[in-house]
């Protein structure tokens, strides 16, 4: 949800506008027509047509209405080990409070102390490894190397003379080749155990290759990170919380085995309470018709004749696609005053503005839906001004401005207080009866 935050209270008047300019609320389905409008009939007598209004409120009116909320913790969270394993702390309870840091439960360490040391183990002995190929082979080491070098040359000698006195043998046909391939065979092997030990040898002398060190270092930084992996998972097995806050949801129970990312309490922060309002579409387009600041209050049930203030936290700006109403959310101090207040109770939420000067002096913005054409003058409207007297209807010619947000600029002869109907005017004629259609919202729409 796309959110706008930190808009405090005195700035309601333009960022809550959008609650208090009624000239539309209720909406309604009718549309504004572009076509003539058909001989009205006889009106029938025992009729009442059912019809949203709304009234046009006067500069200074006090526009009140009031929303359904929902209390929320401003700050929750299920929290969950990243490991698995079986529980063997759990000092918590349900409605029990807790402070940032505070143990919420373990898991057995012992397996995961075992991985830690192993991993531990391994990487010193690489270092250490490393450590004696850069300092190459100790002065007793190349002394062996060399004592072997030696060796393996005087079986080469002895090789070599083998091979050379057989193969004048084979030359003259005294032995067999099968008997020869025998001394020619330990001489190639004399050589290679020659060439090796030289290579023995000059690895003491001089350390190991540079290739050989590289992939030593490379070994030590993957046993590095096993290392930070074990010990990771081995603080992993302590689940703390990370913010002061309440317990009010136990999930699990102890001894239990539990895997990772396994719900085990739900932590709500109460110091500061949310609540939550869904705003109408047509109370989002009127940002800007308070004439000044706009008061928002909270009452509940469970403390009744009390009124607790409220202030803006943040609106969404991405309507829901099936209702087409805003998030709005406020904040109010979670005090001993409002102790029995919890999250997911109802809030009826209350918002009082004074209204500001209408649009153009004598003009009125009203939904599309409110005004119909004008037959005799089809750039004009029409609109339908309710006689709460006679409980008649009687229209009211009116011209045209400036079109926004699914409002149109309307100039007549209007009187702030009149009641309008909001929508449905194309099926009404002059003098019909109508009923009003009862709500619950105060000086808008009914």
């Amino acid at each position: 949800m796309d959110v706008k935050k930190g808009f405090s209270l005195k700035k309601y008047g333009k960022s809550l506008g959008w609650i208090v300019l009624v000239a539309a609320v209720g909406g309604g389905v009718a549309f504004f027509s572009a076509e003539k409008k058909k001989e009205a009939p006889v009106v029938q007598a025992d009729r009442a047509y059912l019809v949203k209004t709304f009234v046009l409120l006067r500069p200074g009116d006090t526009f009140r209405r009031e929303y359904p909320g929902t209390v929320q913790a401003s700050n929750q969270v299920d929290l969950s080990f990243r490991v698995s394993g079986p529980l063997v702390e759990l000092p918590v309870t349900e409605g029990k409070s807790v402070a940032k840091g505070d143990l919420v439960a373990a898991i057995d360490s012992r397996d995961f102390n075992n991985s830690l040391n192993e991993a531990t183990s391994a990487l010193d002995n690489a270092k250490k490894q490393l450590e004696a190929m850069k300092k190459g082979a100790r002065q007793e080491d190349v002394a062996v190397a060399q004592a072997n070098l030696a060796s393996t040359q005087a079986k080469l000698s002895e090789a070599k003379a083998n091979y050379e006195r057989f193969k004048q043998l084979l030359s003259e046909e005294a032995i067999s080749e099968a008997e020869f391939d025998r001394y020619r065979t330990t001489y190639n092997v004399a050589q290679s155990a020659v060439s090796a030990a030289q290579q023995d040898l000059k690895k003491a002398q001089t350390g190991a290759r540079p290739e050989d060190i590289q992939a030593m270092e490379a070994q030590i930084r993957g046993l590095e990170a096993k290392r930070k992996a074990a010990a990771d998972a081995l603080e992993d097995t302590r689940l703390l919380a990370p913010f002061d806050g309440t317990v009010t949801n136990k999930y699990v129970d102890n001894f239990q085995d539990v895997s990772a990312k396994q719900s085990i309490v739900r932590l709500q922060d109460l110091g500061e309470l949310e609540i939550r309002i869904y705003v109408p579409e047509q109370d989002i387009s009127r940002a800007d018709s308070a004439a000044g600041a706009v008061r928002v209050t909270a009452r509940f049930d469970a403390i009744p004749n009390q009124e607790f203030p409220l202030h803006l936290k943040e609106w969404g700006t991405q309507p829901d696609n099936r209702t087409q109403t805003y998030p709005v959310t406020f904040t109010m101090p979670h005090t001993a005053q409002v102790g029995s207040i919890l999250p997911g109770m109802a809030a009826s939420v209350e918002v009082r503005a004074v209204m500001g000067t209408p649009v153009g002096g004598g003009s009125f913005m009203v939904p599309v839906e409110a005004v119909v054409t004008d037959p005799e003058n089809p750039i004009q409207g029409i609109v339908w001004v309710v006689d709460e007297k006679s409980m008649t209807v009687h229209s009211r010619k009116v011209s045209l401005g400036a079109y926004s947000d699914g409002e149109v600029v309307v100039a007549g002869l209007f009187d702030g207080g009149e009641r309008i109907v909001a929508a449905g005017g194309d099926i009404l004629h002059e003098g019909d009866k109508v009923r009003l259609f009862q709500s619950r919202e105060s000086g808008s729409d009914q």
